[in-house]
């Protein structure tokens, strides 16, 4: 699936509860893509999902079941590939 890099990041932090962004950290295609490529760009990147980190670890629990209900409460949805969750 080909995706905008920087308007899919804003639709995470805006689907995220304000308090807890700073908790999410992005890694992977989506990061490096919003490091290189300037924000009016039409490139885009080919990725089925956000790679993410929580921390503090202390809160990671936390935050990640929050995340969790608020991005589906937005309609977000887990998709399951039949091959595993690697694709």
């Amino acid at each position: 699936m080909l995706i905008a890099p920087h308007e899919t990041l804003q639709e995470l932090a805006d689907a995220l509860p304000k308090e807890m962004r700073a908790d999410v950290v992005i890694v992977g295609s989506l990061a490096a893509a919003v490091r290189f490529f300037p924000p009016d760009s039409e490139q885009a990147v080919r990725t089925k999902d956000i790679d993410c980190l929580l921390t503090p670890r202390l809160r990671a629990l936390t935050s990640g079941r929050q995340a969790t209900e608020a991005l589906m409460a937005r309609g977000w949805k887990m998709r399951r590939d039949a091959s595993g969750p690697r694709g």
